[in-house]
């Protein structure tokens, strides 16, 4: 949504309108899911993988795994 705060600051009144309708129909398209590459970032952040984990999680994932041995 930066482009439709943009838009607003400039005041593109036709680009903001065009980013609230593409931002709907999105919506509309695929629900509640989110855009595939926010979907890729959560999930490799839920493996532990890539630099959205921070080291603190990745300890307690090492610890838990450690507990279940």
């Amino acid at each position: 949504m930066r482009l439709l705060r943009i838009a607003v600051e400039k005041q593109r009144w036709d680009l903001a309108a065009h980013t609230i309708v593409l931002a709907t129909a999105s919506v509309l398209k695929n629900g509640d899911k989110l855009p595939a590459a926010k979907r890729v970032a959560d999930n490799a952040s839920l493996r532990g993988v890539g630099k959205a984990t921070s080291s603190g999680r990745r300890d307690f994932e090492r610890e838990k795994r450690r507990s279940q041995r």
